[in-house]
């Protein structure tokens, strides 16, 4: 997968940067610092201090053989109950993908997870300046971010935003081969509505968000 990034400064904007240093590895083996613009892939290391180890994260498909779903707690209990009851079943049919974060210090442990899967946006939401732009379909094809959340013990790692980076750079790899002319999201609280407002996100009605795929930005 080429190596891809959400604008680092849009996502920051007006959030005071309190996490750890660390640094993302492309696939051709070289890194950046988190500090700089431009930082995702889907390996990422937690720089501790200078004479500690790395913590290293990983983000991959939900395998239910491998990973213990029963453990994950976000402190919501329909998310909880997502993960533990439905994720494997709606891979099985066909109708999302699930992702989850674990640490390569405990592979089985899921640290967070996210749901990617086909969509569509009807074209008569979009403001009309955005509208004007794209061809006269009634409808114009999406990605949809279903569900996003961390475990408990995750706080204060950011967690999320690793998790929301992985999935942008997911998505946006994946408008490559098949056409998506945006991520959208349906937040369930205005924390949550933050949260994705603070990487972009913007009103698409009272209930939904929308990312357009040319704001996430190919490296």
């Amino acid at each position: 997968m080429p190596g891809l990034f959400c604008r680092w400064g849009s996502y920051r904007q007006g959030r005071k940067d309190t996490s750890p240093n660390y640094v993302i590895k492309k696939g051709d083996g070289s890194t950046f610092d988190r500090k700089k613009p431009g930082c995702v892939a889907l390996h990422l290391i937690v720089m501790t201090p200078s004479n500690s180890l790395p913590t290293s994260f990983n983000i991959e498909p939900l395998d239910t053989a491998k990973h213990r779903r029963e453990d994950f707690d976000c402190g919501v209990l329909a998310l909880n109950e997502f993960l533990k009851t439905r994720a494997r079943k709606e891979m099985d049919s066909g109708v999302s993908v699930c992702f989850v974060l674990i640490s390569d210090d405990r592979p089985q442990h899921i640290l967070g997870y996210y749901t990617l899967s086909a969509a569509s946006l009807l074209s008569e939401a979009l403001p009309e300046v955005i509208r004007k732009k794209l061809p006269r379909y009634p409808a114009m094809p999406a990605t949809l971010l279903g569900r996003l959340a961390r475990s408990l013990e995750g706080r204060g790692q950011r967690l999320g935003d690793r998790l929301m980076i992985s999935a942008l750079t997911r998505a946006r790899a994946g408008a490559e081969q098949v056409g998506s002319w945006a991520v959208i999201t349906d937040p369930k609280d205005d924390r949550a509505r933050r949260f994705y407002e603070a990487f972009g996100f913007k009103p698409l009605t009272a209930d939904r968000l929308f990312l357009p795929m040319k704001d996430i930005t190919a490296l």
